[in-house]
């Protein structure tokens, strides 16, 4: 009826999530990890671009000593990069990501999507 949204009540409607200036990262874990929940974070806020980059970035640099999934990471920026309308680093990051994990069925659906923004555009 008018009234206005509540402050920090999750919505559909809503373009982003409030922006958190602090990211508590756990002090047990590895400095790619660190770098990664940071890029996470970057991504719910208004840095998608910087997020996927560093995902980018940590995606090309991962080591069989990496505990973390190259397909999930990998998907997260392709979304990030493709709601920034940047189909090339979408493409880029999706190469990525299925050359670390070529079984990756959510890579697979967003290859599709790549490709149509790429003829898109």
């Amino acid at each position: 009826r008018g009234e206005p949204p509540l402050p920090n009540v999750p919505s559909l409607f809503t373009t982003s999530s409030p922006p958190q200036d602090v990211v508590r990262i756990p002090d047990n874990v590895s400095p790619e990890v660190k770098d990664l929940l940071t890029a996470c974070a970057w991504i719910q806020t208004n840095r998608k671009r910087e997020g996927a980059d560093k995902i980018a970035t940590l995606l090309e640099r991962r080591g069989p000593e990496s505990d973390w999934a190259p397909g999930h990471y990998a998907a997260l920026a392709v979304k990030a990069s493709l709601a920034e309308s940047d189909s090339r680093q979408a493409r880029r990051i999706l190469n990525l990501g299925l050359k670390l994990d070529p079984a990756d069925q959510q890579l697979h659906y967003l290859a599709r999507i790549v490709s149509r923004a790429e003829t898109a555009n």
